[in-house]
């Protein structure tokens, strides 16, 4: 699979891979069984062979039969890779970076349980999100759907709304998102998740500056919506959050702050961000100027001890999601 992206997404954003490999259903590997046949084929084909075996010209085979002609960004694991013994899983992750020091090239090791260790891979949440701010880059893995990862008779899809919110809230948390669609049979995207994909597009053309190559401020955010605890355990839960325009989520860059509101407030409305409190800040800050981006009129605005207020204009740039650019000194 060849995705490729026309600007570079930096450390958090939208994950748009070169190339991706994904590996998932492992099968009960250490359960001593005789092989069926005597077949070398047969058993290749099966995995109906010695552990040992198999781990080296399967398991691993598999991996370098990608990595080495292809280079790929990221390698993704799904789930039970702690059944692969642990110097396997060491001897795949030493080839696959060493060979990346080769190619002069960063590349990404995914897990989703703690069955590699952190400080070389990136944590995986499934259809979950995390409610602070990760100390090391992180992601979800989630799914244009309300159901199935494949496309399926009545798909319900997400509003392009619910994604994009998804991918706000994980940006200003140091993580990334990894959408998974539903091509048909044919490899077709059907309209409905294609108007998703594409009505974020225009979104991120407009206002990708809030996302696209910054970092999470000291706060991710504020307002009511609070996200659950957990993994995919409590997806049903993740699914059921509906972000307002009173949940807020900051992501920053050199000395500007984006202030993201998660949907339109109205016009005159009188918004007061708590982060910028003196009692709440790490260190002093300034504010010189800010602008409503999408709108040209000049925004009313106030720094005080307790916060900063700001007036909504009578313009609607955006009814998804509003970006606050505010410069600081």
């Amino acid at each position: 699979m060849k995705l490729t992206s026309k600007k570079p997404l930096g450390r958090t954003g939208l994950l748009v891979p070169e190339v991706v490999y994904g590996t998932s259903y492992l099968g009960n590997l250490y359960r001593e069984m005789p092989t069926s046949s005597d077949d070398p084929k047969l058993q290749k084909l099966y995995g109906n062979m010695p552990a040992d075996v198999w781990l080296e010209e399967v398991w691993f085979a598999k991996l370098k039969e990608v990595i080495d002609p292809y280079s790929p960004d990221i390698i993704w694991f799904d789930y039970v890779l702690d059944q692969i013994p642990e110097a396997y899983r060491q001897k795949f992750s030493a080839n696959y970076l060493n060979e990346a020091e080769k190619w002069d090239k960063e590349v990404v090791i995914v897990r989703k349980h703690e069955d590699l260790p952190i400080n070389c891979t990136v944590d995986d949440l499934e259809k979950s999100r995390k409610n602070r701010i990760g100390e090391e880059p992180w992601m979800t893995d989630e799914t244009i759907s309300n159901g199935s990862w494949c496309y399926t008779d009545n798909l319900e899809i997400k509003t392009a709304t619910d994604v994009l919110h998804v991918l706000i809230d994980i940006c200003s948390k140091n993580g990334v998102l990894l959408l998974n669609i539903s091509p048909m049979a044919d490899g077709t995207i059907p309209g409905n998740q294609q108007q998703v994909l594409l009505d974020m597009g225009i979104w991120l053309e407009k206002y990708g500056e809030a996302i696209y190559d910054t970092r999470p401020w000291y706060t991710f955010g504020e307002g009511p919506t609070k996200e659950p605890e957990g993994h995919f355990r409590n997806h049903q839960e993740f699914l059921e959050i509906k972000y307002s325009w009173k949940d807020v989520r900051y992501t920053t860059a050199s000395k500007t702050i984006y202030a993201t509101l998660l949907g339109w407030p109205g016009a005159g409305k009188n918004i007061e961000l708590t982060a910028f409190a003196v009692d709440s800040l790490p260190e002093s800050l300034e504010v010189s100027s800010v602008e409503l981006m999408g709108c040209d009129k000049n925004i009313q605005w106030n720094q005080s001890d307790t916060g900063f207020s700001l007036l909504i204009s009578d313009e609607v740039p955006e009814d998804m999601a509003v970006v606050f650019e505010i410069e600081t000194r």
